[in-house]
């Protein structure tokens, strides 16, 4: 950040910027915009500054993919591509922790899920998580402001661990 920019931060800006411990201000009504934000938004720039991961890789994944490159119409396709999904759900788990950014607490875990209920609609488990701890993640999601364009996805997700269960049990 230059330093001329510094004018236009608030004193409370301020001592967020330089204090990370100062905890988050963002609400439940900025964390439901940022989600609806992100849903809309390209998947190009903001999968490319996850930590640890394969930019390289995910760059020329996406370059030979000719399907949806936004967050929203890829989690929702019908055919999403499997790399992109896990670069989601990293890029949901590294933002979830950054109180600077609206996306972090709630509104990443909404991502995580929704990349993980796109992946097992297509077959795939991608979710650190048992079954159960996945269908209450589902459920919680589908119930959260800003996910309103998820909620076919997170039905049929639940639906296939409904149906796994029980051939399972």
């Amino acid at each position: 950040m230059e330093t001329a920019s510094l004018n236009y931060l608030s004193e409370q800006g301020i001592v967020r910027l330089l204090n990370e411990d100062v905890g988050s201000t963002w609400n439940e009504t900025d964390a439901a915009a940022a989600l609806r934000h992100q849903l809309k938004a390209p998947l190009l720039p903001d999968l490319l500054v996850i930590r640890g991961f394969d930019a390289q890789r995910l760059e020329e994944c996406l370059r030979n993919y000719s399907g949806p490159l936004h967050f929203g119409s890829h989690l929702n396709a019908r055919s999403p591509s499997l790399d992109v999904l896990v670069a989601i759900t990293h890029f949901a788990q590294q933002v979830k922790s950054e109180i600077s950014n609206p996306l972090s607490g709630d509104a990443a875990s909404v991502l995580y899920y929704a990349a993980a209920a796109a992946a097992l609609r297509s077959g795939r488990y991608i979710a650190l998580k048992s079954d159960a701890e996945m269908a209450a993640g589902l459920a919680w999601a589908r119930r959260q402001a800003g996910a309103e364009t998820l909620q076919t996805l997170f039905g049929e997700a639940l639906d296939l661990l409904c149906s796994r269960a029980k051939r399972i049990g």
